[in-house]
């Protein structure tokens, strides 16, 4: 017993227990949202792959589709094309890997461990891996 009164004692004892368990309800509300915000962010990382691969088809097709047209492209005209579309594709994915980082939460983005977009394709294939996808 903390003092000799038992009310007092007794108070002592509710607000302890109210204290304790704001803290641990505290404590527990952010665990969940990290560990949500993570899920959110593998969700994310997954629909960017689905896109830069639907991306990268899109491009292989119209790449057959110009050298089957009936108006001649040359090949140096085609690879200068390619090398567009490939920086077109480098600043996208970088621009959805900084703005995934950058609409984070401050208290979240400790918790990504990625800058680049291989960074990021590298986190999310250890995630899945580790969720056993």
């Amino acid at each position: 017993m903390f003092v000799e009164d038992p009310f007092l004692n007794s108070i002592i004892w509710f607000f302890s227990g109210v204290l304790s368990h704001k803290g641990v309800a505290a404590v527990l509300k952010i665990s969940r949202a990290i560990s949500l915000f993570r899920e959110v962010t593998i969700f994310s990382l997954s629909l960017l792959r689905v896109a830069d691969s639907h991306m990268e088809l899109a491009r292989e097709v119209k790449y057959k589709a110009l050298k089957n047209a009936g108006e001649e492209i040359t090949e140096e005209e085609l690879e200068k094309l390619k090398r567009y579309d490939e920086t077109f594709v480098q600043d996208w994915r970088s621009t959805a890997v900084r703005s995934i980082i950058t609409n984070s939460p401050d208290y979240c983005r400790g918790f990504l461990n990625f800058k680049s977009w291989y960074q990021a394709m590298n986190f999310l294939d250890k995630e899945r891996k580790k969720k056993g996808f």
